[in-house]
């Protein structure tokens, strides 16, 4: 399998269906002997060799008085002539298929100081090619394992004094049982154990520093993680699909993450990254955010409790886990847990109100609801979330309630029928593109509170008048070109700073006709965008009530 993904990987790369992104900033590639290069932020990447290239190469650490960081993908494949090769102290990265079909090249050196390695960078050489270099079907290069056979089975123990293992080095290992990775190993790269389905046991030693993207997906049999202090980055999905996962520890000298009640949080972030089938949320204000997928496909967690410091849920967070899937924690098409809202089916038509005390509503919440036209949001809610109401174009009236903080990224993204919003005094942040293209929307009313607002907030919108009192907010409308005009209070028709009579009046000339004078947005006392006699009615209330 893993020989088809790298011969898959390699004809696409070839072909040019995937680009190899450019490095930037660069200088123009260079040529120093046989060895092509770019230069980013002062170090030096190879990017191709000449294939005259013969013989025992010794690559140079330095190149145009640039340091040797990185050889990049295909960079000496099908150098057919090299007979070996040492790589120097300053390379920390090596490439896909980065000396692939160097048929001749029989003696690799690799240093220690190598972190980022690709299983396939030396595939079909002739150190590659010869059995005796693979020991118990694994293939090490020097202290980096490169690459397992994917009919190992059993219990493995990695090598001592191994130092990487190396991008998708096990993957699809199906009848791995059990790893155990020495102290030495400071680097599991990404999709390293991807798919070990029959994999149950992963001991760490204690000083890996690094765990890669999807290091660990779909290893559904795992029963536990137990991480060392050493430990500081892992990579988004490291441990997705692991719907075996009991348990998940981490050293309590780790300065980065913190094991509590089997999640894996984030110090820092104070972020939940990681949950399982027994996982108790901490209700001490170490977690206000939940990641993205941290409990997708926990089919057995079917109790959980969200304690109310938590103010940021991310998409699919728990998506197809137990709660998710019993239908009878759906209300009205709408699942909540304690005072979050999690996500709403796209059938959730017509007007909604969202229930009261609530306090957030997660990623996408509603996210291509087509038919729902109306959403009344409580005072308790605090942060609506990124995608909250992406795409849900038969949304014509949002109302916010008072105690709103945060509106987050895309959260209103493409409500196309959506004509005016009040966006209240205790917002303070508008993130990226959270109206756009919201085509209809002509009048937005934005609070005191606001001191954030990403620059494309409301991109592609055309026509839009933004009120406020805000010095902040009035300057990013001069920034962005947007018409900016001061809040003026419901019905003061005239714009004079009162509500008196002289509107009343002039109100009505208006709604007979008998005026054609361009009133302000305070007319629209039921905010319909319409002068009509439903506002009449309303002024004639309104001025009861000031008698």
């Amino acid at each position: 399998m893993k020989k088809i993904l790298s011969f898959i990987l390699a004809t696409a790369l070839l072909m040019g269906i995937f680009s190899i992104a450019p490095i930037s900033p660069t200088v123009s590639a260079a040529t120093s002997g046989y060895y092509t290069y770019t230069v980013s932020n002062g170090r030096a990447t190879i990017t191709e060799c000449d294939m005259a290239i013969r013989g025992q190469v010794t690559i140079p650490e330095t190149l145009g008085g640039y340091p040797v960081k990185t050889i990049s993908s295909y960079a000496f494949s099908f150098c057919t002539d090299i007979r070996s090769v040492v790589i120097p102290n300053s390379v920390t990265t090596i490439g896909r298929c980065a000396f692939m079909s160097c048929t001749r090249l029989a003696s690799i050196t690799i240093p220690d100081t190598v972190t980022s390695i690709y299983h396939d960078s030396f595939d079909e050489t002739a150190y590659y090619n010869n059995t005796s270099n693979w020991k118990n079907k694994v293939l090490y290069i020097g202290n980096h394992l490169i690459e397992a056979k994917d009919t190992l089975s059993g219990d493995i123990l990695i090598r001592d004094g191994t130092k990487t293992i190396a991008t998708y080095s096990f993957y699809d290992c199906k009848l791995l049982t059990g790893i155990t990775i020495p102290d030495s190993v400071t680097t599991i790269g990404s999709n390293a154990f991807e798919n070990c389905s029959s994999l149950k046991t992963a001991v760490m030693g204690d000083g890996i520093e690094s765990i890669g993207y999807m290091a660990f997906a779909n290893c559904t049999s795992l029963e536990g993680i137990a991480l060392p202090k050493s430990l500081g980055s892992i990579a988004q999905k490291a441990f997705e699909n692991c719907t075996g996962l009991e348990s998940i520890v981490v050293d309590k000298n780790n300065e980065v993450y913190k094991g509590d009640g089997n999640c894996l949080v984030n110090i820092a972030d104070k972020k939940l990254i990681l949950g399982c089938k027994n996982s108790v949320i901490p209700d001490d204000a170490s977690v206000t955010s939940i990641d993205y997928n941290a409990f997708k496909n926990c089919t057995e967690l079917i109790s959980i409790n969200i304690p109310d410091c938590v103010t940021s849920i991310g998409s699919f967070a728990f998506d197809n886990t137990g709660y998710y899937n019993d239908a009878s924690n759906w209300e009205n098409g709408v699942l909540y847990i304690d005072n979050h809202l999690i996500k709403a089916k796209d059938t959730v038509s017509g007007k909604y109100t969202i229930k009261s005390g609530t306090k957030t509503i997660a990623d996408s919440a509603f996210q291509y609801c087509k038919v729902i036209t109306s959403v009344e949001i409580p005072d308790s809610v605090i942060s609506i979330n990124a995608y909250a109401f992406y795409g849900c174009m038969s949304i014509k009236d949002v109302t916010l309630g008072d105690a709103l903080e945060s509106i987050g990224a895309f959260a209103f993204y493409d409500c196309h029928r959506l004509t005016s919003v009040k966006i209240p005094d205790s917002v303070t942040y508008i993130g990226s593109s959270a109206f756009k293209n919201c085509i209809t929307l002509t009048r937005v009313t934005v609070g005191n509170g606001v001191a954030s607002i990403n620059s494309n907030a409301f991109s592609e919108i055309n026509n839009l008048t933004i009120a406020t009192d805000n010095t902040y907010v009035k300057e990013y409308c001069n920034e962005n070109q947007f018409a900016c005009e001061p809040i003026l209070e419901a019905g003061d028709i005239n714009g004079d700073g009162e509500v008196n009579l002289s509107d009343f009046i002039g109100l009505k000339k208006r709604i007979l006709g008998l005026s054609d004078t361009a009133y302000n947005i305070p007319c629209y006392l039921n905010n319909d965008n319409n002068i009509d006699i439903l506002d009449f009615i309303r002024f004639k209330k309104m001025m009861v009530n000031m008698a």
